[in-house]
């Protein structure tokens, strides 16, 4: 796992002053979307800290010593990070299964897999905005109710 430096200055809309947070990801994509999970944009698209460094860059900078007066103020491991980031919790006939899919085609994905293994399960899956979407499987696919 990579590790990504978000560094933070003096703006007080900030989560914190001065500093940084360590976020470990596979890549940079994924230690955005972590970020944004953790500490939302402000303004869309744009994230909520001054920059942001891979490790041997942040080593570069001089910061390891202190940013403003700061140091060091969180660190998210990948294994905390994904309690944090968005996900669709999905049931099968009543039991949670521990796959956490970020997206719908994700989730239809897991369903899919779970059709193979009990060709005729109840399954529900919610987002992280509240929407619901119900499913069975028949045979070995999963089929979305309603359509």
């Amino acid at each position: 796992m990579k590790r990504y430096y978000y560094t933070f200055g003096t703006d007080e809309h900030f989560p914190f002053s001065g500093g940084w947070i360590v976020i470990e990801a596979p890549d940079i994509k994924t230690a955005h979307e972590i970020f944004r999970a953790a500490y939302p944009d402000r303004t869309p698209g744009v994230l909520n800290c001054a920059d942001y460094y891979p490790e041997a860059v942040f080593n570069e900078t001089g910061m390891a010593k202190g940013n403003r007066g700061a140091c060091c103020h969180r660190h998210i491991t990948y294994n905390e990070a994904l309690s944090i980031l968005p996900h669709i919790e999905i049931t099968v006939d009543g039991r949670a299964l521990n796959a956490r899919p970020r997206n719908w085609r994700q989730a239809y994905n897991t369903l899919q897999n779970c059709a193979a293994v009990s060709p005729f399960a109840y399954a529900v899956a919610i987002g992280p905005d509240g929407q619901r979407r119900e499913y069975v499987t028949k045979g070995h696919r999963a089929v979305a109710l309603g359509k």
